[in-house]
């Protein structure tokens, strides 16, 4: 079967207006717009066409991130989402009802210009992404008027997630949160860890039903700073241990490291991986592969590379006993960085000609230099 729960329940919301039915759907040359209204948005003629497709058991095109997760034997996010659903339920329904849970990006204001980014997520790429011949949206920094939303009529609503650009630095954030029944909502926030909120903001998050942080975290030290351009690696972690110790507090929260596997942080992941367990040895952590921009794909690795940190992974998988929920999760998380690496890192010698192409000219732009943080490469220049 093919059906996919969040497609028929969930709405993504793009930094620029987009509107997918979720946050792996490949959106290129897609234009459904969002106009405002959940409801007119998420009864939208192509939403629907995908969804029927799907229900008759046709693998979309779009959804080709968790085709190929599945054909690996990788859990995808389909059939996560899936598990207990009950699709005949849902199929009495009307739209106000089906829509569980929302997935918004308030717009693209962000503070950071990460490696992997582009000005569709971060307002800071604009510059470089025209140095670049790359697009850039119409418009920038979209922020949806939160009474248009009509969150009042969705009476299943249950699971809210926040991202950006930076959720933290939207201006509607706050208001929108002010504006559900918080006592009754999952609340999830995809951040980048730079921002503490307001203390009326922390409120609220103590009064949801839960309350789940994802910090994305590339990369450890000064090689964070440099994937992450203007970033501080010493904020983010004073950041964590804020988020850490609000979840000592809250019960119904918990935290959660996500990393984007690529072509620069591939030779450090032990570390990165030694550093979680180390520093925040109660928080999740999950990893995913960069597709795009093709210069950080981790394919330009040989696969004897790959192997040598496959085997470095394996000595930690070692060292984490099997004895709760929560490291079984990691030691799932481990087995997929390893399937990945497997699958992607199959040349005989590495190649990093469109890499250095692409970085010199961006950290030329930037004030930063590759070798300062990543001096292995110099063999290859």
């Amino acid at each position: 079967m093919t059906r996919c729960w969040l497609s028929e329940t969930h709405l993504a919301i793009t930094p620029v207006g987009k509107a997918l039915p979720c946050c792996r759907f490949k959106q290129n040359k897609w234009n459904v717009a969002f106009d405002d209204n959940l409801k007119t948005v998420f009864e939208n003629s192509e939403l629907q066409d995908l969804r029927n497709s799907l229900q008759n058991n046709i693998k979309h095109e779009r959804c080709s991130k968790c085709w190929m997760q599945e054909d690996n034997n990788i859990l995808s996010m389909r059939v996560q989402y899936n598990k207990e659903k009950n699709f005949e339920l849902l199929d009495t329904y009307n739209t106000y009802e089906k829509i569980h849970s929302l997935e918004i990006a308030f717009s693209n204001h962000c503070n950071y210009k990460c490696r992997h980014c582009n000005t569709f997520n971060s307002s800071r790429w604009k510059d470089d992404d025209i140095m670049l011949g790359n697009p850039v949206p119409d418009r920038l920094l979209l922020e949806p008027a939160v009474e248009s939303l009509e969150l009042d009529k969705l009476v299943n609503l249950e699971h809210i997630k926040m991202l950006g650009g930076e959720p933290l630095l939207s201006k509607q954030h706050k208001k929108l949160l002010q504006n559900i029944n918080i006592e009754k909502i999952n609340l999830e926030y995809v951040t980048n860890g730079s921002i503490w909120p307001d203390d009326e903001i922390v409120d609220l998050w103590k009064r949801a039903q839960s309350l789940h942080v994802i910090v994305s975290l590339d990369d450890i030290f000064d090689r964070s700073d440099y994937f992450r351009t203007d970033s501080n690696f010493t904020t983010i972690k004073n950041t964590m241990n804020r988020f850490e110790e609000l979840r000592k507090q809250h019960l119904n929260m918990w935290c959660n490291i996500h990393c984007c596997i690529n072509v620069l942080n591939l030779f450090h992941l032990d570390e990165i991986i030694q550093f979680m367990l180390e520093h925040f040895p109660n928080w999740h952590f999950t990893f995913d592969k960069i597709v795009h921009p093709a210069y950080l794909d981790i394919s330009q690795w040989s696969w004897q590379h790959a192997g040598h940190q496959i085997h470095k992974l394996g000595k930690i998988d070692k060292r984490i006993p099997l004895d709760s929920l929560l490291n079984d999760h990691k030691k799932r998380n481990i087995g997929k960085i390893v399937k990945l690496l497997s699958s992607s890192c199959k040349n005989d010698r590495c190649d990093f000609t469109k890499l250095l192409e692409i970085n010199t000219l961006l950290d030329k732009s930037r004030d930063t230099n590759l070798l300062d943080v990543h001096p292995y490469f110099e063999r290859y220049i």
